[in-house]
């Protein structure tokens, strides 16, 4: 893991943030710093009852957690072990942080987002510094994937891809979405960590929700648009994909609605790259609509950034600018939704490079007609 790069990375933006030692409690940061992977993805762990901390500083690393958990993967990164004894707490976990910090440290980076308050002020009282919010350090950092993330994602994409080419060899008519569903989560959890998110699948008019539950009873029939989005996890990085298929012949109608999405996505790959604003990435897919007059059925943005999250920095959306760059991991997934009728998604995954974007989703997006 290039857990030591990172470490210097995260040194430099401290060092111009004139941070001198930064309390790392998200624990995907932990990880992403330390090689420790935690057992609770919890955006906040409670002093009380924690599993990995990290204090970092310019000459060390210290990663703090009870004897409970095993703290060998940061100490192979060079980290120094904090030994919290159980079941830690406010005093516990500031004696350690108060040990560890060295002469002459005035300032105290912490992650404001996951911390509770309860426990920061407590913190606040024993670690006598001044404390300065500082969630926006590791998280500008994650956002620029290295060689080692990338190819996590890649791998997640594969896997991700291989769900895709399982569950179509399934589908026949009476399934319910559950059991759409569930076939998909089976693949996953044999070939991969599990599920990214929850997978979604919509039959018909319950695709027009895009963040829709899959129902027991919604059964699928013939003429049915299929909409299904889904994504594995490789060694904590993610995969997400969306895909839509139709049980026998497609329509007129979905036919259009179809190709008009596909056109949406096909203009963003081609022409999204590094320099362009978040905004201006998310208008490649709304212009195009805009240009078949169905922008107003495109209800939210193009795609956001994914890696140790699934929604991560960037987000493709109107209201947002900041400016894209190489190595960041980004969806691509514009899509139509009708009320009553249903909704199409195509999303696929893309590493931005310097002359524009890698896809690494490999499913195929030709409109697929199930016999049935």
């Amino acid at each position: 893991m290039a857990a030591t790069k990172r470490i210097e990375r995260l040194r430099a933006a401290m060092k111009a943030a004139h941070i001198d030692a930064m309390f790392v409690s998200q624990p995907l940061n932990v990880y992403y710093l330390t090689g420790y992977r935690c057992r609770s993805w919890s955006l906040c762990q409670p002093l009380n009852d924690l599993e990995a901390l990290a204090l970092v500083q310019q000459d060390r690393v210290t990663f703090l957690c009870d004897d409970r958990h095993d703290p060998s993967p940061a100490l192979k990164n060079g980290c120094e072990h904090g030994r919290v004894m159980s079941p830690g707490g406010v005093e516990m976990v500031a004696k350690v942080v108060n040990g560890a910090l060295a002469a002459g440290a005035k300032t105290f980076g912490f992650e404001s987002s996951s911390i509770l308050h309860a426990d920061a002020l407590g913190m606040m009282q024993q670690v006598k510094l001044k404390w300065q919010a500082a969630d926006e350090l590791i998280n500008r950092l994650r956002i620029i994937k290295d060689a080692e993330e990338q190819e996590l994602l890649k791998k997640a994409a594969q896997v991700t891809d291989g769900a895709f080419t399982h569950v179509v060899s399934t589908l026949k008519v009476g399934m319910s979405e559950k059991d759409v569903a569930t076939e998909i989560g089976a693949y996953l959890r044999e070939n991969s960590e599990g599920l990214a998110f929850d997978t979604i699948v919509g039959f018909g008019p319950a695709a027009a929700a895009p963040h829709y539950h899959p129902s027991a009873s919604n059964k699928l029939k013939k003429g049915d648009l299929v909409l299904m989005d889904f994504g594995g996890v490789w060694e904590g990085y993610h995969g997400d994909m969306t895909r839509c298929v139709f049980m026998g012949k497609a329509d007129a109608r979905q036919r259009e609605v179809y190709t008009w999405v596909l056109g949406a996505q096909e203009a963003c790959l081609r022409a999204i790259k590094p320099g362009m604003t978040e905004k201006d990435a998310d208008e490649l897919s709304r212009n195009y609509f805009a240009g078949h007059g169905c922008a107003d059925r495109f209800i939210h943005g193009t795609g956001h950034g994914l890696g140790l999250a699934i929604h991560e920095l960037p987000r493709l959306k109107p209201a947002f600018d900041m400016v894209l760059e190489a190595g960041m991991a980004i969806t691509v997934e514009p899509g139509l939704y009708y009320d009553g009728w249903g909704g199409v998604r195509i999303e696929d995954v893309v590493i931005l490079n310097e002359k524009g974007s890698t896809n690494i989703t490999k499913s195929p997006k030709q409109l697929m007609e199930i016999a049935c």
